[in-house]
């Protein structure tokens, strides 16, 4: 860039000098003065394209270290969650963030739900592993707040009928994200959505429901956390998945 600036100016210089020394006119105007003026407009052109092309450079770069960040504060949530750890799960949330998941009657602050969850998954479980995959992230025009949709499988690890299964789910996290003042983007509001859940993941609610020993009792997935496979599905109200761009029907809608 620089090169190409200074090449112009080089060649102006020389066009205007010759132009001075020759004394030569255009259309009645002094030539150097013409010359002078094409130059600068020409100069003003290229400075501003190259701001538009560095602007342009630099949001790039800021939305792939963001969506970096993002993708491992989603992970916080799948360790924490696998690791019984609520600590961790809170790490990926803002302070009054919110957990909008099927097995619970209404959207939970993130504390409650991380402390509820974690002994639920504990004593009903052997083990549990979530997996991610399929990112899509989204953010505002000045970068304070994005939009994410993330496929999961999580594997729930059970004892039925005397051996260890897995209750299997599938779905997604569709997540609204905030600019905090340490810079970070985190989860401020989290719509879980199933796509599908076997037999034993039902079963092993429905006896949850009855367990005295838990603290919170899960619910039968709510119709609105289900997932569809048309465009009435929650994610079409979520991003706009052709122009890139959060949609005004965010999580929280």
């Amino acid at each position: 860039v620089k090169t190409i600036v200074g090449v112009v100016v080089l060649f102006g210089l020389m066009a205007y000098s010759a132009a001075l020394e020759a004394g030569a006119t255009i259309y009645g105007l002094e030539a150097a003065d013409v010359i002078a003026s094409v130059a600068i407009v020409v100069l003003v052109g290229m400075v501003s394209n190259l701001s538009r092309k560095l602007a342009t450079q630099q949001r790039m770069v800021a939305e792939v270290a963001a969506k970096t960040q993002i993708l491992e504060f989603a992970g916080l949530y799948t360790r924490g969650i696998d690791r019984l750890d609520p600590e961790m799960i809170r790490l990926a949330f803002t302070d009054d963030g919110v957990m909008d998941i099927p097995n619970l009657p209404t959207p939970v602050d993130v504390k409650e739900f991380s402390v509820g969850a974690t002994d639920f998954l504990g004593k009903t479980l052997v083990a549990s592993m979530h997996n991610v995959s399929n990112p899509f992230v989204v953010f505002a025009a000045d970068m304070s707040t994005a939009e994410s949709s993330i496929y999961f499988i999580a594997n729930h690890f059970k004892v039925i009928d005397g051996r260890v299964q897995n209750a299997t789910v599938y779905g997604r996290y569709c997540d609204s994200w905030q600019m905090c003042d340490d810079g970070k983007f985190r989860i401020s509001y989290r719509k879980l959505l199933y796509d599908f859940q076997g037999d034993d993941w039902n079963k092993a609610i429905e006896a949850a429901k009855n367990n005295a020993d838990l603290s919170h009792k899960p619910s039968v997935a709510r119709h609105e956390n289900l997932g569809t496979r048309d465009k009435a599905d929650y994610d079409y109200a979520h991003i706009d998945f052709k122009t890139a761009t959060p949609l005004a029907a965010a999580a929280q809608a």
